[in-house]
């Protein structure tokens, strides 16, 4: 009964942990006691989620159904066996300060957790775990006060000279929907004359640790450096000179790479301890935020920490236009033989009593214009209407892409996308939530933004301004995917259509399921 009364975690309620990273930089948080923990691995990480779906947005946690790519997050026994899994037995605790959110922070594989403190027993019921990833959550949010401690098995670290001897595990990972074509012509660089899927993977993390700099954008001095991890931010990343990022973006770019060489890879969200931090307890503040990835090999799961080295970063490149040097010649100009005389005298006299005669050519000039002008108000009065449906158009776009809140400009991006679909003739099922709206249109990243968009208005987590911001982003490239899809009439046709303004089973009431 309990099983059909009460639903399962599902993680695409929520939004990716990975999203929010620059949040913790914030001079709010930077400073702020996140975690206090003792007994933490010799590695020093927490991780608070694993990461291992990409649809060119954003890099999240798997979904809720039992699937062998993502697994799912089910309730779990009195202990967990991780017998088979490779690595270090150790025990945390777990004290929570200024940290928020579903996902419970924790190390390795878990074999046992155990809350204390007033609300264990609601946090006890409220806790689901995803075996597959190695994530953790509970449907109560934690607070201030929360404690817990959890055994686990944590994965063996290793470097980037370590992984010239390893080779890709077979574990399933869901695909990654969209791969940059900048990210494929980096690979081939840092790759080139290097056979063996350990040793490319190797020369790329160290490629990236000899080009990437470190700037998270926040603090005074720092150069700018754009939040997100969509497949623009990580073309932005590759191409500019120099190169310049944080966690966020490294760790994306290293797990697509990993991916694109055959090893299962997935991007972990989590706290890193400062190598001088000394005593039985640690305290985690926001600054301590980090990201790195784990790729399978055929002895189990490692990690990887694909962060380039903290060090000044050089001044960006100006862009060098292409001088284009013209020849010179040796002929000269011709000299003018027969210079213009003017041979009216300087004083010439003028008879008053001839009047000047008309010029036929000033006055054809003249009855042209007078022409022209009357044609021109015409046509600005044929086109008014049709000029009052683009203004319109236009002030319902920026209203929405400016509304006071992440989450209202979110839902206010899948709007303006199927206002566009709409324009552009197609129609809708009836009552359709947004999912069958983006299945009626096609495409993986119209169904990507109809969940992003459901997330964000059914969940208990707040989107930030840096996920809206790719969502819009995701909206440009869509509605020039729609504008591809006609020819140049029909795109004139959907500019100007009346349909998008009277339209209103946009699913702006509808969520993915009902």
């Amino acid at each position: 009964m309990r099983t059909a009364v009460e639903q399962p975690f599902d993680p695409r309620q929520y939004p990716s942990p990975l999203s929010g990273f620059r949040s913790f930089l914030e001079p709010a948080k930077a400073d702020e006691r996140m975690l206090t923990v003792a007994g933490l691995p010799s590695d020093r990480r927490l991780r608070i989620a694993t990461l291992d779906t990409y649809d060119g947005v954003t890099y999240s946690v798997g979904s809720a159904e039992a699937t062998s790519a993502s697994g799912s997050f089910t309730r779990v026994p009195y202990r967990l066996d991780q017998g088979a899994t490779n690595g270090k037995r150790t025990t945390i605790t777990v004290v929570v300060g200024g940290y928020r959110g579903p996902w419970l922070p924790g190390t390795g594989q878990l074999e046992q957790v155990q809350f204390s403190g007033p609300r264990a027993s609601s946090l006890a019921g409220a806790f689901f775990y995803n075996d597959v990833t190695g994530t953790g959550a509970v449907t109560t949010s934690l607070r201030a006060g929360d404690s817990y401690t959890e055994e686990s098995v944590v994965k063996p670290i290793l470097t980037a000279a370590q992984l010239q001897k390893v080779q890709p595990g077979t574990d399933s990972v869901p695909r990654p929907s969209v791969i940059p074509d900048e990210l494929q012509s980096a690979l081939q660089k840092y790759t080139a004359g290097v056979s063996g899927a350990g040793p490319k993977l190797a020369a790329a993390l160290r490629g990236l640790a000899q080009d990437g700099y470190i700037s998270h954008g926040i603090g005074p001095g720092e150069p700018a450096s754009r939040s997100g991890h969509g497949a623009d931010r990580i073309t932005e990343l590759l191409t500019d000179v120099p190169m310049l990022g944080d966690q966020e973006q490294y760790a994306v770019t290293a797990a697509l790479m990993a991916r694109q060489l055959g090893f299962p890879a997935r991007v972990v969200v989590g706290f890193v301890a400062p190598e001088d931090v000394a005593g039985s307890a640690v305290v985690f503040t926001g600054s301590d935020i980090s990201a790195w990835i784990e790729v399978q090999t055929t002895k189990g799961w490692v990690t990887v920490d694909p962060t380039p080295p903290l060090r000044p970063v050089p001044p960006k490149q100006p862009d060098q236009p292409t001088q284009i040097s013209r020849p010179q010649t040796n002929v000269q100009p011709p000299v003018d033989d027969n210079p213009q005389q003017n041979d009216e005298p300087p004083q010439a006299q003028v008879d008053p009593s001839n009047q000047p005669k008309p010029d036929p050519a000033l006055e054809t000039l003249l009855t042209v214009l007078v022409i022209a002008g009357w044609t021109v108000l015409i046509l600005a009065l044929i086109a008014s209407p049709f000029l009052a449906v683009l203004a319109a158009k236009w002030r319902r776009r920026t209203l929405r892409r400016r509304a006071p809140t992440a989450r209202e400009r979110i839902v206010g991006g899948w709007r303006e996308f199927a206002d566009a679909a709409v324009d552009h003739g197609y129609d809708p099922p009836p009552a359709a939530t947004r999912v069958e709206f983006a299945e009626t249109i096609g495409g993986s990243r119209a169904n990507a933004l109809a969940m992003v968009a459901d997330r964000a208005t059914y969940s208990g987590v707040a989107p930030t301004p840096a996920e809206a911001e790719s969502v819009w982003k995701a909206v440009d490239d869509l509605r020039g995917q729609l504008a591809k899809r006609d020819t140049r009439w029909k795109r004139l046709l959907a500019a100007v259509s009346l349909r998008s303004l009277g339209y209103r089973g946009r699913g702006s009431g509808k969520g993915q399921s009902r």
